[in-house]
């Protein structure tokens, strides 16, 4: 999982190829931080979209009118049809044999 995520995040194996793994291990922990910080930033910044109670709703760009739209109508989800309960013709067959 480590080398997965230093090879995701950049990590140059040539240059630490005698380094212990804990140089890995720093490395990939220091850019998930990073990462998380940048996600937990995207989500506090407002969307360009919303406009705030003061602006008119009415300068919004047409992106911004797609967001709002509503999400198309889901399709009714086929149900399989239940299955008859047959006997099995090896049973029949095993009884047969033996008798």
């Amino acid at each position: 999982m480590q080398l997965r995520s230093a090879k995701k995040f950049g990590f140059d194996f040539e240059s630490h190829s005698q380094d212990k793994v804990g140089t890995i291990r720093a490395f990939v922990r220091k850019k998930k931080d990073e990462e998380r910080k940048q996600q937990a930033l995207a989500k506090a910044t407002p969307s360009p979209c919303r406009s705030s109670k003061t602006e008119p709703e009415s300068t919004g760009d047409a992106d911004c009118t797609k967001s709002r739209a509503s999400p198309p109508a889901k399709t009714p989800r086929k149900i399989p049809k239940k299955r008859e309960f047959k006997p099995r013709a090896a049973k029949a067959a095993a009884q047969q044999f033996f008798n």
